[in-house]
């Protein structure tokens, strides 16, 4: 608490997830309280604000799961994972993949690769069975052969990635 009354992102956040998760936390004006969502949401909101990624990533996090607010949580996480926070980008990539934020495979995909690219292990794991999914596809896909007119393939060129999914 203070630490965050003095300016530090980093304990807002900390701060904001004790409170939304309902921690009883010692604050210097109160003693000690039983925290609420609703204080955390307003942290994290200030955190956010101030441009921290993580702060906006929480804070999406929070809204999804606590107030199953989608479509704020789908701005704040991208907010999130364009800031660099993987955490963010590997569960944007899980929701598209599993079709919380609708089914769209292509931009699980994305999400998944900014999250392995930020060092998420499990944003790496699930990309690597995305790959290994569209190899499979890929090696049951017959091509057919080139016409005799326009050189081109019957099908209309190889699988793009939506078709192999």
């Amino acid at each position: 608490d203070r630490a965050c009354n003095q300016g530090n992102r980093g304990a807002c956040v900390n701060y904001g997830k004790l409170l939304a998760e309902g921690a009883q936390v010692a604050t210097a004006e109160e003693g000690s309280r039983l925290a609420s969502v609703e204080h955390g949401i307003r942290v994290l909101s200030q955190a956010c604000r101030e441009g921290d990624a993580r702060g906006c990533g929480e804070l999406g996090r929070l809204l999804l799961t606590k107030k199953h607010d989608t479509a704020s949580s789908v701005v704040l996480l991208r907010q999130a994972c364009e800031g660099g926070h993987s955490d963010s980008c590997y569960l944007l990539g899980s929701q598209f993949d599993h079709g919380e934020f609708g089914n769209d495979p292509v931009e699980a995909l994305a999400f998944y690769q900014k999250a392995c690219g930020g060092g998420h292990q499990r944003g790496c794991l699930h990309l690597d069975l995305i790959y290994a999914k569209i190899s499979a596809r890929r090696s049951s896909v017959k091509v057919a052969a080139p016409s005799a007119v326009g050189g081109e393939s019957e099908c209309g060129g190889p699988p793009t990635l939506t078709d192999v999914l």
